[in-house]
């Protein structure tokens, strides 16, 4: 398996489903999902150094530690679908190591499975289904 560290766009994209949460559901405080966004870019980071840390070049391919504390959310409208895509490639990108083990990549996965349904529930296709017999 490979690893790299994600755009920019990637992570934002992602943080999108904290900061536009479902219809009712509050919305957090800004400096949270800034926060947040700087916990993903470290984790990602993290998980490259771990599979790459044996390799001359691993510190070009990492993110600058200011940028990552530098990091801020920018209003984004990515779609639910565009945000999910995201999610699940920085998901994939954070897989090395003991990176799965953290409570952020759990919160993460645990938003993945949460939009994924969410997602899913809202199809036509599911509301034409049949899924209960009485």
């Amino acid at each position: 398996m490979s690893a790299y560290v994600v755009s920019d766009e990637v992570i934002q994209r992602a943080l999108t489903l904290w900061a536009y949460p479902e219809q009712y559901t509050a919305r957090p405080a800004l400096e949270y999902v800034h926060s947040l966004g700087r916990e993903m870019l470290a984790l990602n980071n993290k998980a490259v150094y771990d599979r790459y840390s044996h390799h001359t070049k691993c510190a070009d391919m990492l993110t600058e530690p200011e940028e990552i504390n530098n990091f801020k959310f920018h209003h984004n409208m990515a779609t639910r679908l565009q945000a999910y895509r995201a999610l699940d490639c920085l998901l994939y990108q954070c897989s090395e190591g003991d990176c799965p083990e953290t409570p952020i990549y759990k919160t993460m996965e645990k938003m993945l499975h949460n939009t994924a349904a969410e997602l899913v529930c809202g199809l036509p296709e599911y509301e034409a289904a049949s899924g209960y017999a009485i």
